[in-house]
């Protein structure tokens, strides 16, 4: 691998929003942080990344994923 590439891997951090985009758009990561969290015995039906959800008062939230179990 490009040394460059490996450079800018170890400064990065899953909870960097760049990196956390490209990493959760990859089914098996998602899957691995549901499981982490939830335990095995769930399975992952499908999941979105970056949803907003707006409420009647015209508030929103940013959702980095929405998963559906």
């Amino acid at each position: 691998m490009n040394q460059q590439y490996l450079e800018i891997l170890e400064i990065l951090r899953p909870i960097d929003n760049e990196f956390m985009k490209v990493l959760f758009k990859n089914q098996n990561c998602v899957e691995l942080l549901v499981k982490t969290i939830f335990g095995d015995d769930v399975s992952l039906m499908k999941f979105e990344t970056e949803d907003e959800r707006k409420n009647l008062q015209g508030r929103s939230i940013g959702m980095d994923i929405v998963a559906t179990l």
